[in-house]
């Protein structure tokens, strides 16, 4: 997959990847990785939006591109003559009977031919069904399928041979293309510390090959969701959830029965009094209308003040990685409220 894209990517490239921030750090050590070995860069889960980022990203850095990345159709993106030579060439061996497992196979073998000879692969972890199979089973696009178990298991053969370094890859929220038109400012990619696999069997190899898959996947797993949790920030529930989290606490009920036998009045008045306390207090988070505050409050502030002075919030991100943060401003201040909205934003 190192061919060149069509048109589509390089105008993503141009107009929306060019943005992308990646620490110069991390890249350096990227570099110093594919000197002394091979690199495999790993992403939870399977999306084309992030390929292409990637792609963009490493051409821009001067990175070596993945040469492969498995279960990823891309081919809308590829020249017409690429597409042209492909049609053909899939009708010159058609087969009817078992095809998919006979392009896994296929795919698996080439991964590993790549690895042995040094070049660098893109291995998404999990997949969800899309496109037709999504339609006619809706079901299966709930679900997940561990797509990468496979070739992280070759990798370990290979590492016997050849030093094999395995780095975690966390773009920012980029669900969909059509996002990047909005967002393209404040994507992202961060690279994670690599694993030797060299290293990582000599500690765990006792166990099993099957074994150190499982163990590995979940360190990778465990990173990259921490990542996703830092940029995403944690699942947002709608109002009326809440509500019933809220007033179905059993510390909550205990009191609004005592409240309504000290008051001599039905449990369920004194339920929607508090309830009506908890709508006046709670907000009501909505994406589109914070964006259209956002995009208004960067015309107004760059008005207004030159700039705003940020100190500890590296300190602040590595704690949202995996504890609970609570802000406490010195004042109440709605203004205030704006301004840290609009820095972790």
């Amino acid at each position: 997959m190192s061919q060149r894209l069509g048109w589509i990517h390089r105008l993503l490239s141009r107009y929306a990847f060019a943005f992308v921030h990646v620490d110069a750090k991390f890249v350096e050590r990227v570099r110093r990785l594919a000197e002394r070995g091979t690199v495999v860069f790993v992403m939870r889960n399977r999306s084309i939006a992030d390929y292409l980022l990637i792609r963009s990203v490493f051409l821009r850095e001067g990175l070596p591109l993945p040469e492969f990345a498995n279960e990823l159709a891309i081919g809308w993106f590829r020249s017409l003559r690429w597409v042209f030579a492909r049609i053909v060439e899939r009708l010159s061996r058609l087969h009817i009977f078992r095809q998919a497992q006979r392009e896994h196979l296929a795919d698996r073998d080439t991964a590993a031919r790549l690895v042995r000879a040094g070049h660098p692969l893109l291995i998404f972890l999990r997949a969800q069904a899309a496109g037709v199979r999504a339609l006619l089973r809706p079901q299966r696009a709930l679900e997940s399928k561990r797509i990468g178990d496979p070739y992280l298991e070759d990798l370990f053969v290979i590492a016997a041979e050849r030093p094999v370094y395995v780095v975690p890859l966390a773009p920012s929220e980029l669900k969909k293309l059509v996002t990047v038109l909005f967002n393209r400012r404040d994507l992202s990619l961060t690279i994670g510390e690599e694993i030797d696999l060299r290293s990582f069997i000599n500690r765990y190899g006792a166990e099993g090959a099957a074994s150190m898959v499982r163990r590995m996947t979940r360190a990778l797993q465990i990173f990259l969701y921490r990542e996703e949790r830092l940029v995403w920030g944690p699942p947002l529930l709608p109002k009326r959830v809440v509500r019933e989290l809220v007033l179905g606490q059993p510390a909550l009920r205990e009191t609004m029965n005592e409240i309504a036998i000290e008051r001599e009045t039905p449990v369920e008045k004194v339920r929607r009094e508090a309830q009506g306390y908890f709508d006046e207090i709670a907000s009501n988070f909505n994406g589109t209308y914070f964006a259209i505050l956002a995009f208004v409050f960067r015309r107004i502030w760059n008005r207004i003040f030159r700039g705003v002075e940020i100190t500890g919030l590296d300190r602040v991100a590595d704690r949202i990685r995996e504890h609970s943060v609570v802000l406490v401003p010195c004042h109440r201040s709605h203004f205030d409220y704006l301004i840290l909205s609009y820095i972790f934003h």
